[in-house]
């Protein structure tokens, strides 16, 4: 798992506004959904993503631009 970790987060940080299921996640690098769980959880504790109310993994500092009506930009 140690070697998943820093994969995990360069997609996160080269995708910013990507928010991934476990099974997508887990399909996208490979793993299997145990050893992927371990993990995004491990990312979640240290603060770099987000486990959001849909089941889905996002970055912390981007996760609320998705549903925020007020951080969201006007175009």
């Amino acid at each position: 798992m140690n070697h998943l970790i820093p994969c995990i987060r360069r997609e996160y940080l080269d995708m910013p506004g990507v928010a991934l299921t476990l099974p997508q996640a887990a399909r996208l690098w490979d793993v299997d959904e145990h050893t992927c769980r371990a993990a995004l959880e491990a990312l979640v504790g240290a603060g770099f993503l987000t486990l959001r109310d849909d089941g889905r993994f996002a970055r912390r500092d981007t996760w609320y631009q998705s549903w925020c009506p007020w951080c969201r930009v006007a175009a």
